[in-house]
Formats: C-alpha cells, sequence, structure tokens
C-alpha cells in the first residue's frame, strides 16, 4: 500500500471578454491524490481516488472557479485525472523511466511514459 500523486503545474488565462489579448496571469497548482495497492507480484498496482486539491498562490483569482478546474481537466490525460477503480501493469521500468498499461473497462489498452523528474529531456520537435 502506497501512494501518489498526479501533478499538473498550471498558468490559467481568465478570459473576461474585455481585452483581445489573453494574460496568463494566474498560476496554480493541481493535485489528484491516490493510493495504491500492489497485487499479482511487483508489476501490477490498483489505484484508489483520494482527494483533488488546488493550490493557488498568487493574489489573483479565476472568476469562474469551475470553469478553471474544467479546463485542466480537459486539458490532464482523463486515467490521470480520474485514476478511480483502475489496475495498472508495469510494462517496463529502469530507473530514469517508467512505462505502464491500464487494464480494466474504462482504459483498457492505454499506456502512459513515467520520466524521472530531471533524468531525461525529451525533444518534442523529434515526434512530429
Amino acid at each position: 500500500m502506497g501512494n501518489l500523486t498526479n501533478t499538473v503545474i498550471f498558468d490559467y488565462a481568465d478570459d473576461s471578454g474585455m481585452s483581445p489579448q489573453l494574460t496568463f496571469d494566474i498560476t496554480g497548482k493541481f493535485d489528484v491524490k491516490c493510493s495504491y495497492e500492489m497485487n499479482q507480484g511487483i508489476s501490477r498496482y490498483n489505484i484508489t481516488l483520494n482527494d483533488h486539491t488546488l493550490d493557488l498562490p498568487g493574489e489573483k483569482r479565476p472568476r469562474d472557479l469551475n470553469k478553471m478546474v474544467q479546463t485542466i481537466m480537459r486539458a490532464m490525460p482523463s486515467e490521470l485525472f480520474d485514476p478511480n477503480n483502475i489496475a495498472v501493469d508495469t510494462t517496463f521500468c529502469d530507473s530514469d523511466l517508467r512505462i505502464v498499461r491500464y487494464t480494466g473497462d474504462r482504459y483498457e489498452g492505454y499506456r502512459n511514459l513515467f520520466i524521472r523528474r530531471g533524468q531525461v529531456m525529451v525533444d518534442p520537435k523529434l515526434f512530429p
């Protein structure tokens, strides 16, 4: 049994419709807090969603908080925003990289790559 957190650090432009230019002046952190339990050996674990938390450290707040959270939700892979009751198989793992495959009714066959922070730099120009 353990805990994991999916974190999104974002800049948000609160479109008031008053200015033709959007300004990304709201910065924050959105956490999806989960717990996991290993089963079937060391490569499969089940995830349970515990909580979503939002931290807006600056003074500026969005006019419509629900709209901002919906924008974050649309930008995140759905299996990271709502990972409740899904099983994950680790298909490859080394000290810097982990590749997983989701199983179950909602995300069967989805795959994600997780890179240890600060270890590997990926050039997006290599992937057209």
